[in-house]
């Protein structure tokens, strides 16, 4: 993939450089037939940019012919026949494997593509409902914790919020607070809320839920891993799997 993306910027390249030249034969040309001279077009050959050849292994296959029970040898037109039925099974599957190969990197960059539009337009917005939703899900103690326990809290409750996704739950986050109380922790803002139940009764009202729905997108590009005829990394099916409920004996 990565050879494919640099093969098309050496083609876009190529085309600009292509533009130029033509655009400054053709002032030449101009000038020329201004000044009433011979003009002697210039023939450049331009390389045609070709992408590697795929990275393939060798897989070497033994055939066996069988008379089934006869006691004879093969006649030299069974054996020649016999060897080009192979010879095309070898071409057609090395012929198949090549397209399926070409397939998946078409796909791969077709899917990154969507990726970078879904990531430039939502990304800050997952993260952000991510943060918002861990912080919200923070166990509150007492007893002060040290950095790196807090660290661990909040990955172990992210891993929690994709399996949510993963599994299509709803999440549910509570709008920010006003500014005046954001940076305060939540058993504050509850205790300032209980202090000022009389003066006003509108801050004990419910903060309204905002619905958040990333999971379409998830599960899309989960399902599309079975348009893929060679993974790279398979170990992101068993995370999926995991994520999903699955015990360890089951996957």
């Amino acid at each position: 993939v990565a050879d494919v993306y640099d093969v098309e910027a050496k083609r876009r390249q190529q085309e600009i450089d292509i533009s130029i030249w033509e655009e400054q034969e053709a002032k030449r040309k101009e000038e020329a037939e201004k000044l009433e001279q011979d003009y002697e077009e210039e023939h450049k050959d331009w390389e045609p940019i070709k992408e590697r050849d795929y990275i393939t292994q060798p897989v070497d296959y033994v055939v066996c012919l069988d008379t089934m029970g006869q006691d004879r040898v093969f006649a030299e037109r069974e054996t020649a026949l016999s060897l080009d039925a192979v010879a095309h099974f070898v071409a057609q599957w090395e012929a198949q494997e090549r397209r399926n190969l070409k397939s998946d990197v078409d796909l791969k960059i077709e899917k990154s593509g969507e990726d970078k539009v879904f990531l430039d337009r939502y990304k800050a917005k997952f993260e952000d409902v991510l943060e918002r939703w861990v912080d919200q899900n923070v166990e509150e103690t007492d007893e002060p914790k040290e950095e790196a326990v807090k660290a661990q809290d909040r990955k172990l409750l992210k891993l929690q919020y994709f399996k949510k996704v993963l599994n299509g739950e709803k999440i549910e986050v509570r709008v920010e607070s006003p500014p005046e109380t954001k940076k305060d922790d939540r058993k504050d803002r509850r205790s300032k809320r209980d202090q000022h139940k009389d003066e006003s009764k509108e801050e004990l009202k419910e903060e309204p839920e905002e619905e958040i729905d990333f999971t379409e997108k998830w599960k899309k590009d989960i399902l599309d891993l079975v348009k893929y005829k060679v993974i790279k990394n398979t170990r992101v099916i068993q995370s999926i799997l995991y994520l999903l409920g699955y015990r360890r004996e089951d996957v």
